[in-house]
């Protein structure tokens, strides 16, 4: 396989192109190496759905140059009609939008991938899938109740949540 007809790692190469910083002149050369020939590729129609629209919108506004929180709802969107999607990432992204942490709680620190990666290694196997799913999200939840004990509450708020803590009894759980 030739560079010119890898599509995806011409445009891999594309966005990375845009991390360039001044004298950087490979990466000059890359950036219009790659805009040519991904221009190629949408102009003979030669790339399948869902590629050829991240190609297109790439060539448009590279990812970036845009925004952040826009372009991850948009990246989603293509990732969910791609075929080697990972069902369970797909899931956790959004549910995390659907959470809107980055708007309400903007001091929160995003570690869900870390989460899931320190969840990964521990339960590996395949038939483990669903409790993956919820020790990430534990650990998305416990690691945004330690932002808010660090960085939000009032000292008063915080010995109200301390004591509501400690105060919890197993047998009340159900």
């Amino acid at each position: 396989m030739s560079l010119t007809s890898d599509v995806k790692g011409l445009l891999e190469l594309y966005e990375a192109s845009y991390l360039r910083v001044h004298g950087e002149d490979i990466l000059e050369e890359a950036l219009g190496f790659t805009t040519t020939h991904l221009g190629l590729a949408k102009a003979a129609e030669t790339i399948e759905y869902p590629l050829s629209a991240l190609v297109s919108h790439a060539l448009y506004q590279p990812i970036r140059k845009g925004l952040s929180r826009l372009e991850a709802r948009r990246f989603i969107s293509f990732y969910q009609d791609d075929a080697s999607h990972n069902k369970t990432l797909l899931k956790f992204a959004e549910w995390k939008n659907g959470l809107d942490l980055a708007t309400k709680l903007p001091f929160a620190r995003d570690r869900l991938v870390e989460g899931y990666l320190w969840v990964l290694g521990v339960y590996f196997e395949p038939q483990y899938s669903f409790a993956r799913e919820i020790l990430a999200k534990t650990f998305v939840l416990v690691t945004l109740m330690d932002d808010i004990y660090d960085a939000y509450g009032t000292l008063e708020e915080l010995q109200l949540l301390t004591n509501a803590v400690q105060r919890l009894d197993a047998h009340y759980i159900n």
